[in-house]
């Protein structure tokens, strides 16, 4: 039996060209089949989802921090917030892209695993 296979990153079809093995065909497990795996993202991108995720964290507390310092609690705080944010996470995020792999390599230099 002759067997087109079609696979993606969510699913795996197989076409059989014979009818008679239509019913016996099994299906391979998919992408789909795991559920924990359905909404994950490649691992190939953990580095720049690392570098967002903390970039926007820091910026969003630091951001907010020296607002509220600055200007106090007013009714303005959240636009001045959203602000502060605005302007300090384009400079955040690709800083701490180039600097988070420099200081794993470093932490790693000046440490040693515990036995």
């Amino acid at each position: 039996m002759v067997q087109l296979k079609i696979q993606s990153y969510l699913f795996s079809i197989n076409v059989p060209f014979s009818r008679e093995n239509v019913e016996a065909q099994k299906s391979e497990p998919t992408r789909l089949d795991h559920k924990e795996d359905f909404m994950k993202i490649p691992a190939k991108y953990s580095n720049l989802l690392f570098g967002g995720m903390l970039s926007i964290i820091m910026v969003t507390i630091i951001s907010g921090a020296v607002v509220f310092v600055n200007e106090g609690l007013t009714t303005d705080l959240p636009r001045q917030w959203l602000k502060g944010f605005a302007s300090a996470w384009p400079i955040a995020f690709p800083t701490v892209l180039v600097v988070a792999p420099l200081v794993r390599k470093f932490v790693a230099r000046i440490t040693y695993p515990v036995m």
